[in-house]
């Protein structure tokens, strides 16, 4: 089930008032030091988006926006048990950015598979 879209961007507080204007309603704000971001979500009709915002210039976020420019960051699909998702795709021979699951947003578990193996997506899981 996909649990969001994450949108990488310089300024949350700029990218929020475009998707407010829409009708998205922000549900909280959420500093993730294990990601170097803080995260912004906002939710419409039960469409999940996280706006990433980073908090170092050295985090993976703010790599992804001065290689690619701010836009689509990941897309995060819910699953009932990350460990066995992540031994079930890597013995199919998918890549992971972790070697096991971190620390995410909202007390979740989260991996990411690697964008080479997910047709140049990033995509991440979490439980």
């Amino acid at each position: 089930m996909l649990d969001h879209i994450a949108i990488a961007t310089r300024d949350a507080t700029a990218m929020r008032k475009l998707y407010e204007l829409i009708g998205f309603e922000v549900h909280k704000v959420e500093e993730v030091p294990s990601q170097k971001v803080v995260a912004t979500f906002l939710e419409l009709h039960g469409v999940h988006v996280e706006l990433l915002e980073p908090t170092s210039d050295d985090s993976a976020v703010a790599k992804a926006i001065a290689k690619r420019g701010e836009g689509l960051h990941h897309l995060a699909f819910k699953v009932p048990s990350l460990a066995e998702a992540m031994q079930r795709l890597r013995a199919q021979g998918y890549g992971f950015i972790y070697d096991e699951p971190q620390p995410g947003a909202g007390g979740k578990k989260i991996n990411f598979i690697h964008p080479r193996d997910g047709g140049g997506v990033l995509v991440e899981l979490c439980e």
